[in-house]
């Protein structure tokens, strides 16, 4: 099969099937502190397969059999974890909140493909802080004097994501553009 022939196949995929981005498959893995090896003995697809998937672009859908996006989705709606459209992860929580939480922090990260001493460098705060509140409930507040939220919502909201009061968080660009100039 060439390579015009695969991508025009997953186009079809596409435009027929349950769609699921790069973006929101990171996150789901990690609101739900799934790894890899898991997932896949879990949802019986390769652990290879599944890599394959996390290299996805942020915005991009992930090439994938339909029967294993439905999977994926199914599962990570089963712990919660809801996507609305293509550039939404939301928490199913029944109330709003007043606050960032554990959730924000998280996949806001993921969005930027930082990883925690990354992004520790640039908040200019210690790794050790980014770790403590990621190692937190998905619904715990983000409480320190260590990190103001709302610095924290403005450097989020400045490269492209939004983070609701709703347990959610949307891209409005692709943030990971943004760290890789």
């Amino acid at each position: 099969m060439t390579r015009n022939t695969y991508k025009l196949r997953c186009a079809k995929n596409i435009l027929v099937y349950k769609m699921l981005t790069g973006f929101q498959y990171r996150a789901g893995l990690a609101i739900t502190r799934t790894d890899l090896n898991e997932l896949s003995n879990i949802l019986g697809i390769h652990s290879a397969t599944l890599i394959r998937y996390k290299k996805t672009p942020n915005l991009e859908f992930i090439c994938a059999r339909s029967k294993n996006v439905g999977l994926i989705i199914s599962f990570f709606n089963s712990k919660g974890v809801l996507f609305k459209d293509k550039n939404i992860v939301l928490l199913d929580r029944k109330k709003d909140l007043k606050g960032l939480t554990r959730f924000h922090l998280v996949v806001g990260r993921i969005a930027t493909g930082l990883n925690q001493s990354q992004l520790s460098s640039i908040l200019k705060v210690s790794h050790g802080t980014i770790s403590l509140l990621e190692n937190k409930n998905n619904t715990d507040l983000i409480i320190t004097k260590k990190i103001n939220n709302t610095y924290l919502t403005d450097f989020f909201k400045r490269i492209g994501i939004i983070l609701g009061n709703d347990y959610s968080v949307t891209l409005t660009k692709d943030p990971h553009l943004f760290f890789n100039r």
